[in-house]
């Protein structure tokens, strides 16, 4: 009965941008009456790209970003494999 509760996944780190690099770029958005920083589009973008399953290369398709770099220009992604065309 009742509504389910909304969950809120907070996450310590992700693939692919350090937290210096997106706390440099954060966008803002409205959440009920708070306005809360989110991740930027292009530290978004290096994050789906470096954790590379299909649904993330979906999402940056649909995002049309182009060319995303991959883990060969840039050496914080490890091991990840090859850089990507979207």
């Amino acid at each position: 009965m009742g509504v389910p509760a909304v969950q809120i996944r907070v996450m310590s780190a992700i693939d692919g941008v350090s937290w210096d690099e997106v706390w440099a770029s954060p966008e803002t958005g409205v959440f009920g009456s708070r306005v809360p920083a989110f991740i930027g589009r292009d530290c978004y973008s290096k994050n789906k790209c470096a954790a590379g399953r299909p649904k993330d290369l979906a999402d940056i398709d649909a995002l049309g970003e182009g060319d995303v770099p991959g883990p060969s220009q840039d050496p914080q992604w490890g091991h990840r494999g090859d850089a990507v065309r979207i």
